[in-house]
């Protein structure tokens, strides 16, 4: 039995099916993506990231997965597990209440087996788009493995 395609829904309509969400949803051009909770592993591999790069920022800042990214160019906003801001402040999409960073220069997430070609494939071209862009880092959360671009 064939599933039929998901239906296409405006910035408008996204922003309020987040707001009224428990769960972070991620959108791509009218697609929207309902994330999945994390493995143990994956959470305590963000945490680590996070506290890490949030205690030796100096004139960085690291935000949470709570803060999403927004592109603009692209109408996708992702929840990347950890970004960070340097120099300027950090900006944000003035579109929405729900914090979604527009000036990114790092990003990091944390791989598994469901999200790791999407990770490595699509947000990663998304992420490249963003003028701040400088590094991305992908952290495997099934073995010792760390991949930095």
């Amino acid at each position: 039995m064939a599933l039929a395609p998901a239906q296409k829904v405006t910035k408008e309509e996204y922003f309020k099916m987040l707001a009224e969400s428990d769960h972070k949803l991620e959108f791509m051009n009218g697609e929207v993506v309902m994330m999945t909770g994390g493995s143990k592993n994956h959470t305590a591999i963000v945490d680590n990231a996070y506290f890490t790069l949030r205690s030796n920022q100096g004139e960085c800042r690291a935000w949470s997965s709570e803060a999403g990214v927004s592109i603009n160019s692209l109408n996708r906003y992702y929840f990347p597990d950890v970004s960070v801001v340097c120099g300027d402040k950090s900006k944000f999409n003035p579109e929405t209440k729900i914090a979604q960073l527009l000036n990114p220069c790092l990003l990091v997430e944390v791989v598994s087996e469901t999200s790791s070609d999407r990770d490595r494939t699509e947000k990663f071209r998304a992420y490249r788009q963003l003028e701040s862009f400088k590094e991305y880092i992908l952290i495997d959360s099934r073995s010792y493995l760390i991949d930095v671009f």
